[in-house]
Formats: C-alpha cells, structure tokens, sequence
C-alpha cells in the first residue's frame, strides 16, 4: 500500500510539472500554427465519422455487396436448416459470382498497369 502511494506521488509531481511547463511558463519561440490542410482532412474525417453513426446503410451495403463478390450471391448455412435450392440455382449463384470475382480481377488488373505504366 505504501508503494502505491509513493508511485502516487511520484506521478502527481510529474504530470503536474508537465501541466506547469505547458500553461504557466512563457517561451520565446512563436506558437505553433496548425496545417490547414491538415484541419480541413480532420474536420472532413469527423464529418464522415458523424455521419457514419447517425446512417450507417450505406456503409453496410457496400459491405455486403463485396461480401457477395468474394462469397458469392448465397453465404453459406452452417446452421442445421436444409438447403433447399436445387443444383441448377446453385450452378447458376456459382456462375455469377465467378463472373463477378473475374469482373473485379480484371479492374484490379487494369488498375496496377495503369501505375505501372505512370
């Protein structure tokens, strides 16, 4: 208990000394000015931030949607329901996703050569 207590004190000393230093003390050096760049990006960040909280659908939708490109349209069931569509709708779900995952290879694709030839 005493150890706690003089790591107490010890802490207060120096946290306090830091707050002396920042607000109490005057510099000669100019003050520092903030980027205005860098403060629009923040404000922008909070912006979306905000707008994130208050409406998040369209944030899950494009989740979901490249969710399904890598999944596929169907996720898989790993609950114990039986799975009800016939090998024709399976065939057809796996067809689209393959179009799908060769869709976005190809812009993936087209998107490296173009920096690489940049």
């Amino acid at each position: 208990m005493v150890v706690i207590g003089v790591n107490t004190i010890f802490s207060l000393y120096y946290y306090l000394r830091v707050v002396r230093v920042m607000f109490l003390t005057t510099s000669e050096e100019p003050a520092l000015s903030a980027n205005p760049v860098g403060g629009a990006i923040a404000g922008a960040c909070a912006v979306m931030l905000v707008f994130m909280l208050v409406y998040p659908q369209p944030l899950y939708r494009l989740t979901g949607d490249y969710g399904k490109i890598y999944l596929g349209e169907k996720s898989q069931i790993t609950s114990t329901k039986l799975q009800t569509n016939s090998n024709e709708e399976n065939s057809k779900s796996q067809t689209n996703s393959r179009e799908a995952i060769s869709h976005f290879e190809i812009r993936i694709r087209a998107s490296i050569l173009l920096e690489i030839g940049t």
